[in-house]
């Protein structure tokens, strides 16, 4: 029988931290989302995840249903408001997943806290040349707001296209849903790329790390490619799976995760 997945906040100096959970024993978890999206991306795999953790799946900051004052301009802004967030929660240890941006914010986090976090899971580390990143940036533009109501179509295209005819539908609802009602800070966590060193960060990393791929993530390659950087690492691939992990492959994407913990 899966597990109830519960809500709620928690203060930060930056405002509230809207979070999903599930599980009320074993070791802290906490779960890092891609933008623009929010903890909906971990709904299907919590009550998984929760029956041996305390697993807990933030809204970062601006994003779902987290306040914001001001606008972070680093990865490393949104962990340290993160790391407020974990420690008002009354963590000491923990460990982290991160999932393409959120991968990129655990990193962050995972050094920031350093011998406070035990391992790190990553999914689609951002692994992202200067020159490429720029051009990701050209790319996304958030719905821009029109009379006759083209950009929600547009915003369901872009997704449905990427994720593929054997996504889910209801996946793709939240995801346009969840940019829809974060147009304004759409590409905030974007931004916050620049200056991010991946490769650095995970050398500096003394803990273990999972990487969780498969072979329609579009991060694959980065993965595959920052594996080596570290000085304890595997890595485990779901297969052809579709894209979004967490939530196409929910159960596999927990186990893989939870037998990495308890290992």
């Amino acid at each position: 029988m899966n597990l109830a997945v519960t809500k709620g906040y928690v203060e930060t100096s930056a405002g509230q931290i809207h979070f999903r959970r599930a599980g009320d024993g074993g070791p802290w978890l906490f779960l890092l989302h891609q933008s623009p999206f929010s903890s909906r991306q971990f709904e299907r795999c919590l009550p998984y995840l929760g029956r041996s953790a305390r697993a807990v799946a933030f809204d970062s900051p601006g994003y779902g249903a987290s306040d914001i004052r001001n606008k972070p301009s680093s990865l490393r802004d949104y962990a340290v408001l993160l790391l407020e967030a974990i420690d008002n929660l009354g963590a000491q240890e923990f460990a982290l997943a991160g999932f393409h941006t959120g991968a990129g914010v655990a990193l962050e986090l995972a050094c920031l806290a350093k011998r406070r976090v035990t391992k790190l899971a990553v999914t689609g580390v951002p692994l992202l040349s200067s020159d490429r990143l720029e051009a990701l940036l050209k790319e996304i533009v958030p719905p821009q707001i029109r009379e006759d109501g083209a950009h929600l179509t547009d915003e369901w295209s872009s997704r449905y296209g990427n994720w593929g005819p054997d996504g889910s539908l209801e996946q793709v609802q939240v995801a346009v849903s969840e940019a829809l009602s974060v147009y304004h800070r759409y590409r905030w966590g974007f931004e916050a790329l620049k200056g991010h060193d991946p490769g650095q960060l995970l050398s500096a990393l003394e803990i273990p790390v999972l990487f969780v791929s498969s072979s329609r993530d579009s991060l694959r390659t980065e993965d595959a490619t920052s594996m080596p950087m570290c000085k304890n690492a595997r890595m485990v691939d779901l297969g052809a799976v579709p894209p979004q992990l967490p939530w196409t492959a929910p159960q596999e994407y927990a186990a893989a995760i939870l037998e990495f913990m308890a290992t």
